[in-house]
């Protein structure tokens, strides 16, 4: 974990799998999405962002469309971030060897 108050370079970026931007202003939203994406080699990373207050369903829809692969509201709590980050890293087939399974296996 690596926390930045300026933008990020690209070797920064590419030493993490996961990318947590703080939104201080929601119609920054597009144009900080794009332009992560656009960093050379960003891939698959999952992209998330963050919010002081509880975001609409309007915001949130806006968001994801943007390019971010999740926007949360309100994370006090760092167990709901990290519940999120756990749910996108799932999705993703080149992580299933790294995040075990929810299920156990029956004894």
């Amino acid at each position: 974990m690596a926390e930045l108050l300026e933008w990020p370079s690209d070797d920064v970026v590419l030493g993490f799998e996961v990318v947590i931007i703080v939104l201080r202003r929601m119609d920054s939203v597009s144009m900080t999405a794009a332009r992560m994406r656009a960093k050379p080699r960003f891939g698959m990373r999952v992209l998330i962002a963050v919010m002081d207050s509880a975001p609409s369903a309007a915001e949130r829809r806006h968001a994801i469309l943007s390019g971010f692969d999740d926007l949360v509201g309100e994370s006090r709590d760092s167990r709901v971030l990290i519940a999120h980050i756990l749910r996108m890293l799932r999705a993703r087939p080149e992580h299933r060897c790294l995040v075990p399974e929810k299920k156990r296996p029956a004894a």
